[in-house]
């Protein structure tokens, strides 16, 4: 749940940026949490850093806390990222599709897996951090800073070759149709090496991880905690097996159960945040 002196607007891009980012976003205020997790997610987010730094934890093994100021992307990750708000947050970021990053990197995604690393070492479109920065000047509204940033991204789209058939690849993979990797692979004529990394190349991630994320997320994004979950029913409709798959997927994702995310939310907000309502931040310590 935001809380009501919080400024977090979302603006959904027009075409032809709407093929590749999901969502431009502008967050300014203090956190009430110490300390949270961010969930796997199959997207890759560019981080614009207009106040105080950040810290964040990438996740991978052995990784530690490190603060980031100026321009930033944090890749698609398997595991979750530990963030820690320090200060007044002043952020304008932008969620990219999955595999949509393709269409701003000179390199491949997979570099950017389970990293946060600064823009300029990414190879992107976008130039370097600082000139990014600087492009958002002072004291601009929360609007005037979505519509720079929506801007920017637009001038600086460049698809790959064949972008728009490995776009709808890879939204199959993570659609709600529940197509398995083997279903799209063939619709392509591709061989399976081929397939896997032509995959990674332009999203980041191996197609499976892909779908096994996407579906983690889409039960999430569904749960209505103010009311009973049928947690079986919920599995099922999110594109498992059975209840027993979405907790070994959940844990092994997340390292808690699909019980335990919704009883850390609950203890945070209560009952009253929304079904989808930031459904990829799990509080840890709340201040």
């Amino acid at each position: 749940m935001i809380p009501a002196d919080f400024d977090f607007q979302v603006t959904v891009p027009d075409e032809p940026l709407a093929r590749y980012v999901e969502q431009v976003w502008f967050a300014r205020g203090t956190s009430p949490h110490g300390r949270e997790r961010i969930l796997p997610s199959p997207a890759v987010v560019l981080l614009v850093i207009l106040g105080p730094p950040l810290r964040m934890t990438e996740p991978r093994p052995g990784a530690v806390p490190q603060e980031i100021a100026g321009a930033w992307l944090s890749g698609p990750h398997e595991r979750p990222i530990i963030n820690e708000p320090t200060a007044e947050t002043h952020v304008v970021g932008a969620m990219f599709r999955a595999g949509g990053i393709a269409a701003f990197l000179d390199g491949p995604a997979d570099a950017l897996a389970n990293r946060i690393v600064p823009l300029h070492e990414a190879s992107t479109t976008l130039g370097v951090g600082e000139e990014l920065v600087e492009s958002f000047g002072a004291g601009l509204t929360a609007g005037e800073a979505l519509r720079t940033m929506s801007r920017r991204l637009s001038a600086a789209i460049a698809p790959p070759e064949h972008a728009r058939t490995w776009r709808r690849a890879i939204e199959a993979l993570t659609s709600h149709e529940f197509e398995s990797v083997g279903e799209v692979q063939e619709s392509l004529g591709v061989s399976r090496r081929h397939f896997v990394a032509e995959v990674r190349r332009r999203a980041g991630l191996n197609p499976k991880a892909l779908q096994r994320i996407a579906r983690m997320r889409r039960m999430l994004e569904e749960l209505d905690a103010s009311k009973p979950i049928h947690w079986s029913r919920e599995a099922v409709g999110a594109g498992y097996s059975d209840q027993p798959h979405a907790i070994r997927d959940f844990r092994a994702f997340t390292g808690m159960t699909p019980a335990e995310y919704v009883r850390r939310r609950q203890r945070a907000w209560g009952n009253e945040v929304k079904p989808g309502e930031a459904a990829n931040f799990v509080p840890e310590l709340i201040r």
